[in-house]
């Protein structure tokens, strides 16, 4: 019998999905998602790939938080904050599967309900993997997010 090994081609990984919610308090949970809080209320934005894998990780691009009246405003871009009062940076744990950015719930002025939406992109965890996936390097994870051209939104008294 031969027992020598032999490279499969087509059984990497298919990309998995990612799942995103949004948290009361501090501590990331698996619980149910916030659906009613009070302006000020600590919040935590959490993205998560659905399923551990070996090969991807996340990194989340930007977000918008948004009104049904069509009111936008960015709060996240390249995975920094554009706003430190209401959102912190993204953090990444260390296998990349999940990312954190604490947050305190407000509104749009005479509007109660915001939604939050986010572009993620999955990332190649390591070097090697960039021949499976048929990827390039530019779509490798990044080990921290860096924080460039962010501009301090300034409030100013009248």
């Amino acid at each position: 019998s031969d027992l020598t090994p032999k490279l499969v081609f087509g059984t990497a990984e298919s990309e998995p999905s990612v799942k995103f919610s949004v948290v009361q308090g501090r501590v990331p949970t698996e619980g149910e998602p916030a659906e009613f809080v009070s302006v000020g209320q600590p919040l935590m934005l959490v993205w998560s790939v659905e399923t551990f894998n070996e090969i991807y990780g996340i990194r989340i691009l930007h977000c918008t938080a948004e009104s049904k009246h069509r009111q936008r405003m960015q709060i996240i871009r390249d995975g920094c904050s554009l706003d430190s009062t209401l959102i912190s940076d993204v953090r990444y744990t260390e296998e990349q599967q999940h990312a954190y950015a604490d947050a305190m719930a407000f509104k749009f002025p005479d509007l109660s309900d915001v939604w939050f939406k986010c572009v993620t992109r999955l990332c190649i965890k390591k070097f090697n993997h960039l021949i499976v996936t048929g990827k390039s390097e530019n779509d490798l994870c990044k080990t921290a997010t860096e924080i460039v051209n962010v501009v301090e939104h300034q409030q100013h008294q009248i």
